[in-house]
């Protein structure tokens, strides 16, 4: 927490906000939720704020309804520290009197190459103040090089924790292609691969943990 350089900062601010829009589950909103419990681990844990808009859609599949108890609808914008958000944060959460000058530091989390291209919607909002997060070094690296960041930029590198999948012993598949967000390309490549010699396999459906996690265990790649 102390990277994100609170120093100058009013007394009178000392919550750090956490804004999400999430009716199901998704990496960003996966990734949100860490942040929100390294918070919530920390020093800062009484300060923390969960704000989600009041038609979010709580069931099972919803990955904050164990937080749901501590869900604010509204956010006092006069004690806010820190504002972590990502997507469409900008327009959904950040008040626009706020984008030029923040009167409080933004953390955004960077996912795709997307928010980096200039057709993209959300490209004008990067040269809005704020810290943000990459999820990979090519990522870093591609925002570096369009040189149009309003502040900092580091990485935090997405992964899931690999135990189960070092302790596996048979290794029969060369490539594992989770395809199901570009199921086109997926199959191309897939064919491509197998075409090569290399056993490829292509996972085009949303799976449980436990499948996902075993699949990914056989592969090399």
């Amino acid at each position: 927490m102390n990277s994100m350089n609170l120093a100058g900062l009013p007394p009178s601010r000392s919550g750090v906000q956490v804004a999400v829009r999430c009716d199901s589950p998704g990496g960003g909103a996966l990734k949100l939720r860490h942040y929100f419990e390294h918070v919530l681990a920390s020093e800062l844990a009484e300060h923390a704020i969960l704000y989600m808009p009041e038609d979010t859609k709580w069931g099972d599949s919803n990955p904050w309804s164990r937080y749901r108890a501590r869900v604010s609808y509204s956010i006092n914008w006069a004690s806010v520290a820190v504002a972590v958000i990502s997507g469409w944060g900008w327009d959904r959460f950040i008040p626009k009197r706020f984008h030029e000058a923040p009167p409080f530091r933004v953390l955004y989390l960077v996912r795709s190459f997307d928010r980096i291209d200039p057709e993209d919607s959300q490209f004008r909002y990067l040269a809005n103040p704020a810290i943000r997060i990459c999820v990979s070094a090519p990522l870093e690296d591609a925002l570096r090089r369009a040189n149009v960041a309003g502040g900092p930029i580091h990485t935090i590198p997405a992964c899931i924790e690999s135990p189960r999948l070092s302790a596996m012993d048979v290794r029969d598949l060369d490539v594992l292609i989770v395809g199901y967000k570009r199921p086109d390309i997926a199959g191309t490549v897939a064919r491509l691969l197998n075409a090569s010699g290399l056993r490829a396999e292509v996972l085009m459906e949303m799976v449980s943990r436990e499948a996902f996690l075993r699949m990914m265990a056989r592969a090399r790649t």
